[in-house]
């Protein structure tokens, strides 16, 4: 899981520095709601902090919020949460 996680946030973030900010939120909402198990924690949360990135990209703060705190509530310990 861990390297098809990596792989989802990647593909996330490309769309997101090309200019496709929807297609970035598309992805990371079809790869969480298709989590594979045993996603470790901390990966997890790295995962939410990329969706709140692709919605902060989208110019959707409210979702961004929700991603971001969500992060954070699964694995308090990874700064980028916090950061943004």
């Amino acid at each position: 899981p861990e390297a098809f996680s990596r792989a989802q946030m990647g593909i996330s973030q490309a769309l997101r520095e090309s200019g496709r900010p929807a297609k970035a939120v598309k992805q990371m909402m079809d790869y969480l709601s298709k989590l594979p198990s045993g996603t470790s924690k901390p990966l997890l949360a790295q995962s939410w902090c990329e969706l709140g990135q692709a919605h902060e990209a989208n110019k959707d703060s409210d979702g961004a919020m929700t991603a971001y705190q969500t992060g954070i509530d699964e694995y308090m310990y990874d700064a980028n949460c916090h950061y943004f």
